[in-house]
C-alpha cells in the first residue's frame, strides 16, 4: 500500500496514512490526543500514553506474510481485562490492500494470530443477533468439541495508528474463547439496550515467537514468553511449577534415603590384599565371606604404583561356597609414559575400578588369579561390600535431576498433543495435519 499524507483537523500536524480506506486515525502529535477520521471528524479518545510499551515489539508499517499475501501493520491496540486489570495484551492490526483484517495479540510473550470471521457453525444455526452465555461449556465447529476456556470483559487502554474500524469499541464487550487443541474461536457480545448481542467473531491460533519472526519485513527481538496459557504450542496442561517442586522434593528423599541405608547398612571391606612380584604365577584365594542382603554391589579398586609402560591386572572369580555358582570378572590398569618432540607425554592409570551387581545374599569366596606382574611390581587389591539400594537411590535421584534438567530447558516447548495440529488455511476453516 502506497503511504498518503493527512492532516489532523485539530492540531494540523500533517503525517503519513498508510491507506485511504481507513476510518479512524490517531494523531501522532502526542500534545493532540486526538483520533480523527478523513472526512474532517474529530473524536476525544481516553488513551493512556503509559501503556505505549506494551505494544512496541513491532512498528507502524511493519508487513507480516501470509499465503495470501502481504499484510501492513496500520494501528495498535493495547487492551486488559476489567475483571483482572493486571492481564494487558497487545494487539497489532494489519490490513492487506483488499481491506481484510489481520490481528497479531501479544500476552507476555504468547502469540495469537487471529483473522476476523463471520458467525462460526455453530452460530450459524442460531439467530446471529442472540447472545451466547458462560453456562455454554462446550460447542460443535465441524463436528469437534470446543470447550469454553475464558470469558473476558475489555476495555482499552492505548491507540496508535490507523484502523478500518472503532478500536474503542471493544470496550465493554463480552468475550467468550473457545479452544479445541492450539485452534482458537473467539466470540464478543455487545450490550445493547440492556441485552447483550454477538459482534465480532475471530478464528485464530498459537504461534510460536519463531513463527511470526519468519513472516515479519524485518527483525525484531521478540520478548520472552512468560507464565502459561491453556493450549498455547507446547503446554503441557498440568501444574508445572508443582512438578519442578516434586522433582526437588524427590531429589531430596532419594539422597535421604542412599544417607539413611548407609547408616543401616555401612560398607564392608571383605578383602584386601597385596600382591607382591614373586606370588604373580600364584592363585590367591581369600577367606571366606557373607553378603548378607540381596542385590549387594562387590566393589574392586585395583592399583600398581610402579607401573610404566605396562599393564597389570587380576582375573577374579566369585564363588558361592554352599552352590558353587562361579562368577568371572577382570579388572587391570595400564600406564605408559614417554618424550617426542612435542615434549613430555603420558596416557593411563595406575589404578581403576570397578563394580560387580545384583549379588545373592550368601556365603562367598574369591580366587584371584594377577596377570603380568613381573619381578618388583606390586599390586594393591581392595574389594567393598554395600548394599545395592545405595547405587539404586542414587540413579533415581540422578534420573529425577535429569528430568528436572530438561524441563526447566525446554518448559516453553513441552507439549501433550492428541493428534495433529490444526493450522491456519486463511479461509476461515481449519486443516488438520
Amino acid at each position: 500500500m502506497l503511504n498518503h499524507q493527512i492532516t489532523c483537523p485539530n492540531c494540523q500536524q500533517t503525517q503519513d496514512i498508510f491507506s485511504t480506506q481507513s476510518t479512524f486515525i490517531v494523531c501522532a502529535n502526542p500534545n493532540c490526543k486526538k483520533a480523527f477520521s478523513p472526512d474532517g471528524t474529530v473524536m476525544n479518545i481516553s488513551s493512556e500514553a503509559k501503556y505505549k510499551n506494551y505494544c512496541s515489539v513491532l512498528a507502524i508499517g511493519d508487513e507480516f506474510t501470509t499465503l495470501l499475501g502481504t499484510y501492513t501493520l496500520l494501528g495498535k491496540i493495547v487492551k486488559y481485562e476489567k475483571d483482572d486489570n493486571t492481564a494487558i495484551w497487545a494487539e497489532y492490526c494489519f490490513s492487506n490492500a483488499q481491506n481484510e483484517n489481520l490481528i497479531l495479540s501479544c500476552y507476555n510473550g504468547h502469540w495469537n494470530v487471529l483473522e476476523p470471521s463471520e458467525n462460526f457453525a455453530f452460530l450459524k444455526e442460531m439467530n446471529p443477533t442472540v447472545g451466547i452465555n458462560s453456562t455454554q461449556k462446550t460447542v460443535y465447529i465441524n463436528g469437534a468439541a470446543c470447550n469454553l476456556y475464558h470469558t473476558y470483559a475489555i476495555k482499552c487502554l492505548y491507540v496508535e495508528g490507523e484502523f478500518n474500524f472503532n478500536p474503542f469499541e471493544d470496550n465493554d464487550n463480552r468475550a467468550f474463547e473457545y479452544l479445541r487443541e492450539n485452534r482458537m474461536y473467539i466470540v464478543e457480545q455487545k450490550k445493547e439496550k440492556g441485552n447483550f448481542r454477538v459482534k465480532d467473531c475471530y478464528i485464530g491460533e498459537y504461534w510460536f515467537s519463531s513463527d511470526i519472526q519468519k513472516r515479519l519485513n524485518r527483525t525484531v527481538e521478540m520478548p520472552e514468553r512468560v507464565g502459561y496459557a491453556g493450549n498455547q504450542p507446547f503446554y503441557v496442561n498440568f501444574n508445572l511449577t508443582g512438578f519442578k517442586v516434586a522433582c526437588v522434593i524427590a531429589i531430596m528423599i532419594f539422597l535421604a534415603v542412599t544417607s539413611a541405608l548407609r547408616g543401616l547398612y555401612p560398607e564392608k571391606n571383605i578383602f584386601k590384599t597385596t600382591i607382591s612380584g614373586q606370588d604373580s604365577s600364584k592363585v590367591i584365594v581369600s577367606p571366606p565371606f557373607e553378603v548378607s542382603y540381596h542385590n549387594s554391589l562387590l566393589e574392586v579398586e585395583f592399583s600398581c604404583s610402579s607401573l610404566y609402560n605396562d599393564w597389570s591386572g587380576v582375573n577374579i572369580a566369585l564363588v558361592n561356597n554352599k552352590t558353587d555358582e562361579t562368577r568371572y570378572f577382570g579388572i587391570e590398569a595400564e600406564y605408559y609414559a614417554g618424550t617426542d618432540s612435542d615434549g613430555s607425554w603420558s596416557e593411563g592409570s595406575h589404578s581403576s575400578d570397578g563394580v560387580v551387581q545384583n549379588i545373592p545374599a550368601g556365603s562367598y569366596h574369591l580366587e584371584i588369579e594377577p596377570m603380568l606382574v613381573t619381578g618388583g611390581k606390586d599390586m594393591a587389591l581392595v574389594i567393598t561390600n554395600y548394599k545395592g539400594s545405595f547405587a539404586l537411590c542414587l540413579v533415581f535421584a540422578s534420573i529425577m535431576a535429569v528430568i528436572l534438567l530438561l524441563v526447566l530447558l525446554i518448559e516453553d516447548y513441552f507439549i501433550y498433543q492428541k493428534g495433529g495440529v490444526p493450522t491456519i488455511n486463511w479461509e476461515g476453516e481449519s486443516s488438520e495435519n
